[in-house]
C-alpha cells in the first residue's frame, strides 16, 4: 500500500551513454510499477503466482500502478490468484504492465483503479488501462471489475472471460466471453454465448441478454475479496452454462444452469 515509483522516462536505448546497471546505451530514470517490479527472474518450469495479495494505493509515473512483470526471455506463465487492486493510478496500466506472459487470473478484484495519472494525481497523456497484458493471453475466471477507468483491460494478444462481471471498466480488447456481465461497457467481442449486457452497446456475441442483471453494491459478500451480488430476480440467475465448480467466493455453483458473473446467487 501507498508506494510511489518517481522517476520519469522508463528505459530505452541512448547511444553513447556509459555503462549503467550492467547494461550499455541505456537512458531513462525508471517511473515503472508503484508497488512490485520483477524484471526476469523467473523459471520455465512452473508459473509465477500472485496469490492472496493486496495492492492499494500505489502510484507510478510510467507504466504499471501495481505491479510490472516481463521476463526478458520466451514467454513464461503467470497466475493471479484471490487477489485485489486497489485505487493504484499510471500513465498507463494502472493495475499492471505485464509482458510476455501467458497469464490466468481467478477470484480476484479489480476497483477503483486509474490511468492518464501521474504519482501527484495530475492528468497526462498515455495509453492503455487497467489490467495490461502487452505480448501475451488471458484466462480470465471469476472475477469482478468496478469502476476502472478509462479501462478495465488491455489485452494485446488473446483470450478468454468466464464468469466475471464487469462494471464501468470497459475492454480494450477482443476477449471470448462466457457467463459473463457487462453493466455499462461493451463485451468487447462477438465471440462467446450466455452473457448479460445493459444498456446494449458496443459488439457483444449474438446470444447476449440485454437486461439489467440488479447488481448489489460492493460488499464483503464471503470469501476472500469483495463482490456484486446480483438481485433474487436478476436475469443473470440461471444464465450460465458450463460454469467454475465455485464463484469469486469459492461458494460452490449450480451444476445445471449456474448464473453468469462472478457471483453464484
Amino acid at each position: 500500500e501507498n508506494n510511489t515509483a518517481m522517476g520519469i522516462g522508463m528505459n530505452y536505448v541512448e547511444p553513447e551513454c556509459p555503462l549503467t546497471f550492467g547494461h550499455e546505451n541505456q537512458g531513462g530514470a525508471g517511473g515503472l510499477s508503484g508497488a512490485v517490479y520483477f524484471d526476469g527472474m523467473d523459471t520455465a518450469s512452473e508459473p509465477f503466482t500472485i496469490c492472496g495479495s493486496v495492492f492499494r494505493n500505489n502510484r507510478c509515473n510510467e507504466l504499471g500502478g501495481a505491479l510490472f512483470r516481463t521476463p526478458n526471455v520466451e514467454t513464461r506463465t503467470m497466475v493471479i490468484d484471490r487477489s485485489v487492486f486497489e485505487a493504484n493510478t499510471a500513465k498507463a496500466g494502472s493495475v499492471s504492465f505485464i509482458k510476455q506472459n501467458n497469464l490466468t487470473v481467478r477470484e480476484s478484484l479489480f476497483v477503483g483503479n486509474r490511468d492518464l495519472r501521474n504519482v501527484a494525481g495530475q492528468p497526462v497523456s498515455g495509453w492503455a488501462g487497467g489490467l495490461w497484458i502487452n505480448e501475451g493471453t488471458l484466462s480470465l475466471v471469476n472475477s469482478t471489475f468496478y469502476d476502472n477507468s478509462p479501462g478495465g483491460v488491455t489485452l494485446e494478444g488473446s483470450g478468454s472471460v468466464r464468469n466475471a462481471t464487469f462494471v464501468d471498466s470497459p475492454l480494450d480488447s477482443d476477449l471470448s466471453a462466457y457467463n459473463s456481465i457487462f453493466r455499462n461497457v461493451s463485451c468487447g467481442s462477438t465471440t462467446g454465448a450466455d452473457n448479460v449486457q445493459f444498456p446494449t452497446s458496443g459488439t457483444c456475441p449474438a446470444d447476449t441478454l440485454h437486461s439489467d442483471p440488479k447488481l448489489g453494491s460492493l460488499a464483503a459478500n464471503g470469501g476472500p475479496t469483495s463482490t456484486m451480488m446480483p438481485a433474487s430476480d436478476s436475469p443473470a440467475l440461471g444464465q450460465g452454462n458450463g460454469c467454475p465448480a465455485t464463484d469469486q467466493r469459492g461458494v460452490a455453483r449450480s451444476a445445471t444452469g449456474c448464473d453468469a458473473g462472478a457471483v453464484e446467487r
